[in-house]
């Protein structure tokens, strides 16, 4: 008779393998990628509040107090600006004529008595009784004698040039028909040296020099022409001391 018991193999045990844990054991190469970012994330927090204090400085920078700024520098003046530095006593001689405003008074004062004019050389205003005679006379005449001149409608050249070119003028003026009746030239030292000034009333050219054309026109335009009178100076008037007769 067979045995009905069963026959038992017996297997040898293995160890039971622990469960594995997702959150503690991690693949070794993905630790190795993540531990070297976490310093990296932290690096803006760090920046933020230095940036912060420094918002102020960056957006608004001040002026360096160690640097001062260069000097201005400053150019020489022109030689036609640098001349008006010197005397400016006289005005400058104009392109042509110049309008001035007639004084308020022409009355006479008595002889010898000074007056004073709105002008160098005066083309109104107060003068002497006595006019002067035509003529080209190489010596200081009163401005107040030939003021009344002026009121006659004469024409009163005067110069202050060397002697070379006095003989220029009185050249030029002898060319001018009209100088023989209403013109009166005399020396006058309180226009610059090297100028012509011609005079009639409220009216004056004065110029660098001679210049024949220039003197031609304004006798053409002014002689016999302007003040309050018209009396040619041709047969009456005073002729200066010591000259015998206006040459």
């Amino acid at each position: 008779m067979r045995s009905t018991a069963t026959s038992s193999r017996s297997f040898p045990l293995r160890p039971r393998r622990a469960p594995s844990n997702p959150v503690k054991l991690q693949h070794p190469l993905r630790a190795a990628l993540v531990l070297p970012v976490i310093p990296l994330l932290a690096i803006p927090l760090l920046i933020i509040p230095i940036l912060a204090g420094c918002a102020s400085p960056l957006e608004a920078p001040g002026p360096d107090p160690t640097i001062s700024e260069a000097p201005e520098t400053t150019h020489p003046a022109p030689a036609e600006t640098a001349a008006v530095t010197e005397d400016t006593s006289h005005p400058p001689a104009a392109e042509g004529p110049v309008q001035h405003e007639i004084m308020p008074t022409r009355s006479h004062v008595a002889e010898g008595v000074p007056v004073t004019y709105s002008s160098i050389p005066p083309t109104s205003g107060n003068h002497w009784p006595q006019w002067s005679r035509c003529g080209f006379f190489p010596l200081r005449i009163p401005d107040e004698r030939l003021v009344h001149n002026l009121e006659h409608g004469n024409i009163v050249v005067s110069f202050n040039l060397t002697t070379s070119e006095v003989g220029r003028l009185r050249k030029a003026l002898e060319e001018i028909d009209l100088s023989a009746d209403w013109g009166i030239s005399r020396s006058y030292d309180r226009i610059p040296p090297g100028t012509v000034a011609l005079a009639a009333w409220g009216v004056s050219d004065t110029m660098p020099g001679v210049i024949p054309e220039r003197i031609r026109s304004f006798f053409a335009s002014f002689a016999g022409e302007e003040g309050p009178e018209r009396i040619p100076c041709s047969g009456s008037g005073v002729v200066p001391p010591g000259m015998g007769r206006a040459s």
